[in-house]
């Protein structure tokens, strides 16, 4: 669906599916790769008039750093959180 997605550059169908791999690899402890995923789509959403959506990438990405305890970055992503709310 990704790929599908890309190629039509349709940039909202990719952030979503962009997050919602990032959610299933942070539920299954892939960290890492839950980063990838979420950063991934925090750069696509960032083309997007859609507030909602950034706000909910940042989250996840403050969810993930924290679980990793990066406090730097979690405290980072938590700030810009905040300014989308």
């Amino acid at each position: 669906a990704l790929a599908y997605y890309q190629k039509q550059k349709n940039r909202k169908e990719v952030a979503v599916i962009l997050r919602n791999m990032g959610i299933v690899s942070y539920k299954t402890g892939k960290y890492d790769e839950a980063l990838d995923y979420f950063q991934r789509s925090a750069k696509e959403d960032r083309k997007l008039p859609a507030l909602r959506m950034i706000r909910d990438t940042y989250l996840k990405l403050f969810a993930t750093h924290r679980v990793k305890s990066d406090s730097s970055r979690a405290n980072f992503y938590s700030s810009q959180y905040k300014i989308f709310r």
